[in-house]
């Protein structure tokens, strides 16, 4: 696609595993996509740049130096270890006000990169950076909405947010110990043997819901369970995972009950919460991280005058 002319500048959502990238007009509309799998998590300070240079530009190509292109980041990439650290805004927060963002030098005098701030709380100690800028993206088509955010991952956010302003949040590391158990635990043969299963995730489900102050002591009966009755394993991660989300919405009980929640993250997880939830009696409704992501990073560009109002 011929861009020249019509791109005005770039959103990025770069977390510690992925890059997702939109080249944008003036109106805010998306021209093109890209995608790789180089995210911040791998990456020294001196190939944040080239790394970005890989997915976007072949879209710059036909400016060469002209003009400066406005590339606006949201996510990891703006953390301490990051390509460069961005400042926190405290709750209580409204994402219309997030048009603050950290400017990065580049050696391509074609980019004007700036990070989003993320967002920090101190009572109790708490920090996000990315899923701002999807809530974000939520309010722009919901502007006022009252209620719950949650917005599974590795580090799973549950954000209470009243007309339009997010008041607090909480987060749980139910992803990465997920990754952890699988990967780097007496239980990941077991789980190299598995397959998906619904009713074993159910199963796992209600036990960590029921019982949350025996969730060790249910993940080593896993592992008790394969040798005394192998057949009963071939589902373990399936169970894993139901019991470590059983857990977190046992913690958060009492932010979703009789309420919708509105889920927001990756197809396949937020499907898995929100079959959870509805398991459990409550009410939730998925949007596509991407999408609200891009929302969020389009409602900064226009606080930032990138474009218009």
């Amino acid at each position: 696609m011929n861009i020249k002319g019509h791109l005005s500048w770039i959103g990025l959502d770069w977390g510690t595993s992925n890059l997702r990238a939109w080249g944008l007009d003036k109106a805010g509309q998306p021209l093109v996509s890209a995608s790789s799998g180089t995210g911040m998590g791998g990456l020294n300070l001196q190939e944040f740049e080239p790394a970005l240079l890989d997915v976007i530009g072949e879209w710059l190509a036909p400016f060469q130096n002209t003009r400066q292109v406005p590339v606006i980041c949201c996510g990891m990439v703006g953390a301490r270890d990051g390509w460069a650290e961005a400042s926190y805004e405290k709750v209580p927060f409204k994402p219309e006000d997030m048009g603050e963002a950290t400017s990065v030098p580049t050696l391509d005098k074609r980019l004007d990169v700036r990070i989003l701030s993320g967002l920090s709380q101190h009572n109790p100690p708490d920090v996000m950076r990315g899923e701002e800028t999807q809530i974000a993206g939520w309010l722009s088509k919901n502007p006022h909405w009252s209620g719950i955010v949650c917005l599974p991952g590795t580090h799973s956010k549950w954000v209470e947010i009243r007309q339009g302003e997010i008041l607090g949040f909480s987060t749980f590391v139910t992803g990465e110990m997920f990754g952890l158990l699988v990967k780097h635990s007496l239980l990941a043969s077991l789980a190299n043997r598995s397959v998906w299963s619904d009713g074993a995730f159910l199963h796992g489900l209600n036990k960590g819901f029921d019982e949350p102050q025996k969730l060790t002591n249910r993940l080593f009966s896993l592992r008790a369970r394969s040798l005394l009755e192998e057949r009963q394993t071939v589902h373990a991660s399936s169970e894993m995972s139901g019991l470590l989300i059983g857990f977190e919405l046992k913690a958060m009980e009492k932010t979703w009950v009789n309420k919708k929640t509105i889920l927001i993250g990756a197809k396949n997880l937020v499907a898995r919460y929100k079959t959870a939830i509805q398991h459990l009696g409550g009410n939730a409704q998925c949007e596509a991280g991407n999408e609200m992501a891009l929302a969020g990073l389009i409602a900064a560009a226009r606080q930032m005058g990138v474009i218009a109002p």
